[in-house]
């Protein structure tokens, strides 16, 4: 999947624009696949995807963020589209940027209205 917009705030948190960067691209394998199955899974099925994801960042402290993705249709009606909204739950220290992700705990998926994946979605213990 392709970012295709990333909001001001995020670049600034990310240090880093990612618009028209693979998701996940710059992550170790195993990471690169959880984000593309769950991902993949809640633009399909359509439904949403939730979790608490805990990202390591360029001063060795973990941060922990909530977030949640929701399917969008886009031109013939078919979701293509995942959009995302995260939040720290802490407030970043100056200068601290999330550099990798490290893992995706209770991570479930949220019926629309047109129920979830017959599977679990992909969650990684750190």
């Amino acid at each position: 999947m392709i970012i295709r917009l990333m909001g001001t705030e995020l670049v600034e948190k990310w240090g880093v624009d990612k618009t028209g960067a693979v998701l996940g691209n710059d992550q170790p394998p195993h990471i690169k696949k959880a984000l593309f199955n769950n991902s993949f899974a809640a633009v399909s099925t359509p439904c949403g995807v939730q979790g608490l994801v805990k990202l390591e960042a360029n001063m060795g402290s973990r941060i922990e963020v909530e977030s949640v993705g929701l399917p969008l249709s886009v031109g013939d009606g078919n979701p293509n589209r995942l959009v995302s909204f995260s939040q720290t739950l802490r407030t970043l220290s100056y200068g601290e940027i999330p550099t990798n992700y490290v893992s995706f705990v209770d991570t479930k998926w949220v019926d629309i209205g047109f129920g979830v994946p017959h599977t679990k979605p992909d969650v990684i213990q750190d």
